[in-house]
């Protein structure tokens, strides 16, 4: 969690940055510092294997630093391109299909993606919605496992709210989907637990939380 207590220090940093900026000459920003928490759910692993075992994940806690670069304003709409870290803890379950019994493993999921957000401006309104989409990479590291590294693509939208021209809140929510190879097996460790038919594994994250503009 370093990187976001390091991105928590960056926001408080941004916000007194922004505060003296309004307060001096007429000034443009160019970034937007967004810190974001709030939940995530998933869809199913498909195992190769589902008659003996099923393999899923645990709602999660989701906290998420986005960084965005602003362009000007055309056609009222602002396209920034973005930079998105997050990490989600939650827990690797493997249920047996014969008994039923569970085993949980504690596992975070972290994503690093760059991609575009597109605000679209109204005019006279604090709220601005927006759309967007990103490409990078998903790593999940379960406590009792190896780490996987597999690529991934994402599409968000959501809402922000302007208190001033500098601060204000956001509402974020996000599609992420994570390419899985086909036959491919996963959480090693001295062994393999789950072969994975492939296909496509989605996170879906809903968070808020706020942002500054310098």
């Amino acid at each position: 969690m370093k990187l976001f207590s390091l991105a928590a220090a960056a926001l408080a940093l941004s916000s007194t940055m922004a505060i003296a900026a309004e307060e001096g000459t007429a000034y443009q920003p160019s970034f937007d510092v967004s810190l974001l928490a709030g939940t995530s759910g998933s869809s199913d692993f498909k195992s190769l294997e589902s008659d003996s075992y099923t393999l899923d994940t645990d709602n999660g806690t989701n906290i998420a630093v986005s960084i965005n670069y602003l362009q000007k304003y055309k056609h009222g709409s602002r396209l920034q391109y973005e930079l998105y870290l997050a990490q989600t803890e939650t827990d690797l379950v493997i249920k047996d299909a014969e008994s039923a019994d569970k085993t949980t493993s504690n596992m975070d999921i972290r994503y690093y993606h760059i991609g575009g957000v597109n605000e679209i401006e109204y005019s006279d309104s604090n709220f601005v919605p927006y759309v967007g989409a990103t490409i990078g990479m998903t790593s999940f590291k379960p406590d009792d496992y190896d780490s996987e590294n597999e690529f991934s693509f994402g599409f968000n939208g959501g809402l922000k709210w302007f208190a001033s021209d500098w601060v204000g809140a956001r509402f974020d929510a996000r599609a992420i989907g994570t390419t899985v190879g086909s036959d491919t097996t996963i959480f090693c460790n001295g062994g393999c637990i789950a072969k994975i038919d492939g296909g496509v594994w989605w996170q879906y994250q809903f968070t808020a939380g706020m942002f500054v503009r310098f």
